[in-house]
Formats: structure tokens, sequence, C-alpha cells
């Protein structure tokens, strides 16, 4: 019985060593031959608040991929920026950016993101804040800023429009075809029974990703899974 019983943990043992390394060998191959899903991934985190959309959870630091780049490093400040770090209290003239995934600039380095272009222009005549959040149009950059933009009190605030998708953004269904997994979850101003824009959104849902699938999402073989998993879906 003990004889048995010790055979088969040593062979439990041995299949859980060849997939580990079978697992290792095929991660290895897909980064060395620069096989990538199609598609963006990243290790960021956000959280999807049901009344003011999405934002980058605080003090984070992650990387963005495409199938053709990769930026290795992404800071996000304590305030859920991706920026540098900042005062609520102004230090002198202070400008604030929203807007959606070209103010937010995931596919640049921190330093060549809209926000600190502008501001190292400026020579320190003011600070540049950087509020842009991905997949997101007027109504939730709205809601943001009533929520975080305006506690910062800046002397000016710039709403970077984008005509190929901010309007769309509102609207669910339109929404629905570009980006339906934020589509679902997303809160939107809708028209009151007198055709008016409502004052408070249609309520979305809580969601955070799990550090599991962020864990996944650094490896190819989990970007493979994920995008798999994504197409079965859709």
């Amino acid at each position: 019985m003990m004889k048995r019983r010790g055979r088969g943990i040593r062979l439990f043992a041995l299949n859980v060593v060849i997939l580990v390394g079978t697992l290792a060998a095929l991660e290895t191959a897909l980064r060395v031959a620069g096989w990538h899903p199609p598609g963006h991934f990243t290790n960021l985190r956000y959280d999807n608040d049901p009344l003011t959309g999405p934002s980058l959870l605080a003090s984070q630091e992650g990387f963005f991929q495409t199938p053709c780049s990769r930026i290795s490093r992404i800071r996000v400040n304590r305030f859920g920026m991706r920026d540098r770090e900042r005062s609520q209290t102004p230090a002198g003239a202070r400008v604030a950016l929203i807007g959606d995934s070209f103010i937010e600039g995931l596919h640049v380095a921190d330093e060549d993101t809209v926000s600190r272009r502008l501001e190292a222009l400026l020579g320190g005549r003011a600070e540049v804040l950087n509020f842009g959040v991905s997949s997101t149009g007027t109504a939730v950059q709205l809601m943001n800023y009533r929520a975080r933009v305006r506690t910062f009190r800046s002397d000016v605030v710039l709403l970077m429009f984008y005509v190929g998708n901010d309007i769309a953004d509102n609207l669910q269904a339109l929404k629905q075809r570009m980006d339906p997994g934020m589509a679902s979850i997303s809160p939107y101003l809708v028209l009151d029974s007198g055709g008016k824009l409502a004052e408070n959104p249609q309520p979305g849902q809580r969601r955070r990703p799990s550090p599991l699938v962020t864990l996944a999402s650094s490896s190819a073989i989990g970007q493979w899974a994920s995008r798999a998993y994504q197409n079965i879906r859709v």
C-alpha cells in the first residue's frame, strides 16, 4: 500500500515537472519568436465606478503591449493619473487635460504623453495634469471632472475631443459595436422624460480585474488564452 502511494506521488510530481517544463518552453518559444496575439494587452489595473466610469488604480506600474510595440514602464501616481506625482494644492498656474486614450497615452513613454510634452513646452510656467482615461466619451469625462478633476483647482481645463469615437462612446448602442466589454458596464447620461439631459447618470457596474488575470496578461501564453476566451465570448 505504501509502495503504491509512493509511486503515485512520484508519478504526480513527474507530471507536474513535465507540465511546468512544457509551459516554460512554450512561453520561451513564443517570446523569442515574437508571436503576440492581435490586440492590446496591459497589466495595469482599472476600477470601473458605477457613477463615474473607469479610472486607473492608484500607485501602480505596468506595461502596455501591441502586436508590434511595447511600453515597458508605465507609472500611475497616487491619484490614479498616468502622470508624475502631484499635489491637490496648486503651487502655481495649473492646466488639467481631460480626454480618452490619446491623453492617457499608453502607447508612449511617460515623458512623451501630451501632458508632459505640453508641460515641458511651458518651461515651468504651469504644471499640466493628465486626467485621460481610455474608452471614455464626453459624458463619462464630465462625471470624472465633477468627481476628481475640479478638486485640483486648475486654472484651465482642456477637454481633448476625438471625433472618431467620443460621441459614439456616449450612446450604449453605438459603443457596443466598438467596445462591447466597456459598453455593458459603463454609466451613461441619458435624456429624461422632458427630453433634457439628465443631471445624474444611469449607473454602470462595479468592475475591477482580478490580480490573477493581471498576472496572466504578463505572459505570452496568458495573452493567447485571454484572446481565445474573448473570441469565444464574442
